[in-house]
């Protein structure tokens, strides 16, 4: 079992935590969630070959309506749920987040569309994907669970002030009806060491 043990106790709360942050947009039964960090906790000694019988025991005697049993039938009735999250978050890892950080620091690209006397945002990854703002912005959150890449996730963060900056001065120029903003494109190179090589610019 991969939860078993220290490693699999902090790969536990790693995913946990990542699930956490996706179920932040979604729908879902938060007495789950809430009671699988119990259950998890009351189960994982049964798992460890260091644990002598007596000690079992003990614990499972323990175990009332009001301290665990409430929390692991919760879990049960909904294990396809919790397999369900456990899955999903299963190429969000750690090294996953830090190897996309990577990928987008180096190649990805700010791209402001003007219609209507609006701003459209999105940050454009590679030719097949794009991170709306609302996406960019959950991607931010799930980097602040990463416990290395500090300097890099801080000038990333940066970056992406500066581009809700520019988002921002946008609109207000394509609002008033500025020519300049009334259609077309600007996109620029999302790198972490500065925001001023505009790539493209299209009126």
């Amino acid at each position: 079992m991969k939860f078993d043990g220290e490693d699999g106790r902090i790969l536990f709360g790693q995913q946990y935590q990542l699930i956490t942050a996706q179920l932040q947009h979604e729908e879902y039964n938060e007495d789950v969630l809430n009671h699988l960090t119990t259950a998890y906790n009351l189960i994982t000694p049964f798992l460890s070959p260091k644990q002598n019988f007596h000690t079992l025991m003990s614990q499972v005697t323990q175990l009332d309506m009001s301290h665990g049993l409430t929390e692991l039938q919760t879990v049960n009735e909904n294990i396809t749920t919790i397999h369900v999250w456990f899955s999903r978050v299963e190429g969000d890892t750690f090294e996953n987040l830090s190897r996309e950080l990577d990928s987008i620091s180096q190649s990805a690209i700010y791209e402001f569309t003007f219609q209507q006397c609006s701003v459209l945002f999105s940050l454009v990854c590679s030719e097949k994907k794009r991170m709306s703002r609302e996406q960019l912005s959950d991607f931010m959150r799930r980097l602040g669970f990463l416990d290395e890449g500090g300097e890099k996730i801080k000038l990333f963060r940066q970056l992406n002030e500066m581009a809700e900056i520019l988002l921002t001065l946008y609109a207000q120029l394509a609002a008033s009806g500025h020519s300049n903003y009334l259609q077309g494109c600007i996109r620029l190179k999302c790198d972490i060491n500065h925001l001023n090589d505009k790539v493209d610019e299209t009126k």
